[in-house]
């Protein structure tokens, strides 16, 4: 595969290798006696600091480490972490205890994987979080030693799993373990707390994620940056290439201070059924920061008045919209269902985050998340039509909004304004194009159990096939003027 060397991406996965050849020289250790183990939560044993033989493995020198590049307390560096223009290259490298203590876990909460079955996918699943455990990321010739990695998902993992594939989606934190190592306490990677790979699942096309992500903030709805890596991963045998993964920042990072400018109010991140937000349940509003003070009252403020009466319907928006940004909800779903998102708020209860904007007084503002079934003719699940009227009141803030006519006319509004600047066919082409080329050897080195795809010809049509990217945008485009002009 023929990746620059100048945009050499290394994340070495799990224990850093700081000299291969050490590994190879030392005829006395035994990683798999003396690396790390973690409890559940990512902590360290106390005398899981390094040795001398997980020194192949396993390093507390942060190599080549500046302010810029390691200390918190800087911007987030969006062009050397995600403005590459080529494919970088991702390098992994994983103490072979602690990649078993992994795959063991995953067994534990996921049940035992099985070679890819014929038919569908199996019925796994887990409601807890896979453990994390220490890495070594290195990048550009740097190294940030004890990043806290564990693996991510819900569907993307626990199918994949059930199927046998080694595509696994995962993140990275860099100060997880600054408890147990002082030297990486506040440790940041360009500026970044924390990044999340996705994997590419159910994606033949490989650049939904992030093709979406650059769509919604050209239109002015905050979502997460992100850019495309090629991974490998040596668990102890070599690297191995694991496939074209899209790395993300975190939206509750170093986002809130880039679009914000301030990370200071309450960032939430709804799941299950109160992300209908059709009432509150605190466990299931999960807060992302400030999640040391028992404060819900923003998040109970903004469902309070959603459901509220709303005969006066003048008052009914006014108080809405004191506690929620009802225009820039509407500009999203505006570019939601022109992308065609189905996998979000109306057909599944997660997939966005809620942020109380200090600069909008502590409105909520609404960060969509997660597009790999974007840019789509056809779903899992139907569409959300551009008249939302077989939205039910379970999912209110659709429903609601939908049957406002003050609103309705905001939001064909944004529809319009969308289909002359970001969402057309020339614009949104030219992106995909560039993006698919940018992953084309690489996707055509993936083999099997280390990647989605079945044929290369999936990824080769999959911006013009019936249901591909660029089709898309075409499909979507004589829907929503068809709605318009009714």
């Amino acid at each position: 595969m023929r990746l620059p060397l100048a945009s050499l991406l290394s994340v070495v996965w799990l224990c850093a290798c700081s000299d291969r050849t050490t590994k190879e020289a030392s005829t006395t250790a035994d990683p798999t006696d003396t690396t790390t183990e973690t409890d559940d939560s990512g902590s360290l044993d106390d005398d899981d600091t390094g040795s001398d033989d997980d020194a192949w493995c396993q390093s507390m020198v942060a190599e080549g480490a500046s302010a810029a590049t390691h200390e918190r307390g800087v911007d987030g560096d969006y062009e050397a972490v995600f403005g590459q223009a080529e494919l970088p290259r991702l390098d992994i490298t994983i103490c072979p205890a602690d990649y078993t203590a992994m795959r063991d876990n995953l067994v534990e909460l996921l049940g035992e994987p099985r070679e890819r079955p014929s038919g569908g996918p199996g019925e796994v699943g887990t409601d807890e979080d896979p453990i994390y455990v220490p890495v070594t990321v290195a990048f550009d010739g740097r190294t940030w030693p004890y990043v806290g990695m564990r693996h991510k998902g819900n569907s993307s993992l626990s199918i994949a799993w059930s199927q046998g594939v080694e595509k696994l989606p995962f993140r990275l934190e860099f100060d997880q373990f600054e408890d147990d190592v002082p030297e990486v306490e506040d440790q940041r990677f360009h500026g970044f707390k924390e990044l999340k790979f996705s994997s590419g699942f159910e994606d033949e096309s490989f650049i939904r994620d992030k093709l979406t992500s650059d769509l919604f903030r050209e239109a002015g709805v905050p979502a997460a940056a992100g850019g495309l890596v090629a991974v490998y991963v040596d668990a102890g045998e070599g690297p191995v290439y694991w496939g074209v993964y899209a790395g993300f920042e975190d939206p509750a990072g170093e986002l809130l201070d880039t679009w914000f400018g301030d990370d200071d109010g309450n960032m939430y991140k709804p799941d299950g059924d109160a992300a209908a937000l059709t009432h509150v349940d605190h466990d299931e509003l999960e807060k992302k920061t400030n999640d040391d003070e028992g404060d819900w009252s923003d998040i109970e403020a903004f469902i309070a008045a959603l459901n509220a009466d709303r005969t006066d319907a003048l008052a009914w928006r006014t108080e809405l919209e004191a506690a929620f940004d009802v225009d820039a909800y509407l500009r999203y779903l505006a570019l939601n269902n022109l992308v065609g998102n189905w996998d979000s708020y109306g057909n599944m209860t997660h997939n966005y985050y809620l942020y109380g904007d200090p600069a909008r007084e502590g409105r909520l503002v609404w960060i969509p998340w997660d597009f790999n079934e974007a840019m789509r003719t056809n779903g899992k699940q139907d569409l959300v039509t551009f008249g939302m009227g077989e939205v039910s009141d379970e999912w209110p803030l659709i429903h609601h909004l939908a049957a406002d006519p003050v609103y309705m006319a905001r939001y064909e509004e944004h529809l319009v304004d969308l289909m002359d600047t970001v969402f057309t066919e020339a614009a949104v082409r030219e992106r995909a194009e560039a993006l698919h080329d940018r992953v084309a050897d690489a996707v055509a080195d993936e083999v099997a159990p280390y990647t989605h795809l079945r044929s290369y010809s999936d990824f080769t049509g999959a911006l013009d096939a019936s249901d591909g990217v660029v089709t898309r945008v075409g499909t979507a485009r004589a829907d929503a003027e068809a709605w318009l002009g009714e």
